[in-house]
């Protein structure tokens, strides 16, 4: 390797130090590497629950290999290691971890999903269930209810269908939790991720035939607050949240190689995108089992991900009642996700708002403006004016009460019949301002 090279991987390995591997894998990367590895977890005996590994402790050859040969600890157990000390402190500080620290760790193991032939992707899939139940228990936690905003300096830039799969399943998650959070507000209310059909939920989530009692969900209660006797429903329940959360990840991974990001335009569904939610499960059913066996619900929310509650969407032609509400939800943040790769921001959010109660759910709809940030304070961004092609400015965001339209400072003035004038301040939540968009 060429000290360029070194000094890069050194890099990435900075900006990403938390390393997770099966027991199996760790006791070949610490025989073989030059470097020390620090345990990031508290390791114990499975049994006694005897603490054998404290977080910031060397791992040996001889320590891994006496954890599943002395102490029973399965061998496909995931264990985070790094190998920069610092990096332990960091990880446990819930409030260093930003969303975009979340989207990089989903990245890392969705690109060794679709990019490495392997036997069992258990520890990608294990990395991004916790990467999600931390996102939930911390940045969109129960103590966060309207404290949140996901924008575009959160996410990853949209290279590949990579990027927009882990940008989704943010959205996904945040608006998930802010609907939720307004539900249990209300007194004697449904949580948000209760299906509108107990006899579909239940068909859907247990493929057994069996009938679980559908009780209380997750964050109902609070992590630390739910009664006792629905501690084990609460736990049941945050499965299907999980679920909901791949089904999010996934929706669009047939596309994983498409060059262009591909939309969907009403009366213009090629035979490519009504087919690609069925190539989507075909692909985890052939590649991650884990999934495919025993989240049905995530096959669920895949299969239905382009579905209108008008009847308009496909593969199915399915209406509001026999959608999921968590499929709703992902229709509305794979819509804007997909939609801002091409089209000016302000104009996609525009085309949501005026779905709303046709094609998408009011509900939805607004659970999801709720938590979107389209704009970072400080970007200079194009503005165009209604039914004119080129921009006719150029302008930089401020600081704004209303973060759908917020105020631009203009910079640039790029077509003279505008009537704008450079250094102007533009408020696009004022009503004569209506006819842009940036």
């Amino acid at each position: 390797m060429s000290e360029d090279n070194e000094k890069e991987k050194n890099k990435q390995d900075e900006e990403n130090p938390i390393e997770e591997y099966t027991l199996e894998e760790l006791e070949r990367v610490v025989t073989n590497s030059k470097d020390p590895y620090f345990c990031v977890d508290s390791i114990r005996e499975p049994r006694t629950k005897r603490k054998l590994v404290d977080p910031r402790c060397v791992l040996t050859p001889v320590i891994v290999n006496n954890l599943y040969m002395s102490w029973g600890i399965n061998r496909d157990r995931v264990i985070r290691v790094t190998r920069f000390l610092d990096a332990v402190d960091a990880y446990y500080n819930i409030d260093s971890k930003t969303i975009n620290h979340y989207a990089n760790q989903m990245h890392r193991y969705l690109s060794n999903i679709v990019s490495v032939e392997k036997s069992s992707y258990k520890t990608e899939i294990q990395g991004l269930a916790a990467n999600a139940a931390e996102m939930l228990d911390g940045i969109f936690g129960y103590d966060k209810f309207g404290l949140y905003s996901v924008g575009p300096s959160d996410l990853r830039t949209v290279a590949s269908y990579t990027d927009h799969l882990v940008n989704t399943s943010i959205y996904w998650l945040a608006a998930m939790s802010h609907m939720n959070r307004g539900r249990s507000l209300e007194t004697g209310s449904m949580e948000a991720w209760r299906s509108k059909s107990k006899d579909e939920m239940r068909k859907i989530t247990d493929p057994r035939g069996r009938k679980p009692e559908l009780l209380v969900y997750y964050d109902y209660y609070g992590r630390n607050n739910c009664p006792a006797e629905l501690e084990a429903a609460k736990k049941g329940d945050f499965s299907l949240v999980v679920s909901g959360f791949f089904g999010a990840l996934f929706h669009d991974i047939s596309l994983i190689r498409d060059p262009s990001i591909l939309i969907s335009i009403k009366g213009h569904i090629d035979d490519k995108l009504r087919q690609h939610p069925d190539a989507s499960n075909q692909i985890i059913k052939n590649k991650l089992s884990i999934l495919y066996d025993e989240r049905p619900l995530t096959r669920s929310i895949i299969k239905n991900h382009h579905e209108y509650i008008d009847g308009s969407g496909y593969p199915g032609g399915k209406k509001e009642k026999d959608i999921h509400l968590f499929s709703q939800l992902l229709s509305v943040c794979d819509m804007y996700e997909e939609y801002t790769t091409r089209f000016v921001r302000g104009k996609v959010v525009k085309l949501i708002t005026q779905g709303a109660g046709r094609i998408f759910s009011g509900e939805v709809v607004k659970a999801f403006l709720a938590i979107l940030r389209p704009y970072d304070e400080g970007e200079i961004l194009d503005g165009y004016e209604e039914k004119v092609k080129e921009p006719v400015f150029r302008g930089e965001v401020l600081q704004s009460d209303d973060k759908l339209h917020p105020k631009v400072k203009i910079t640039e003035v790029l077509s003279e019949k505008s009537g704008l004038s450079s250094g102007a301040t533009l408020d696009l939540s004022l009503p004569e301002n209506i006819i842009y968009s940036i």
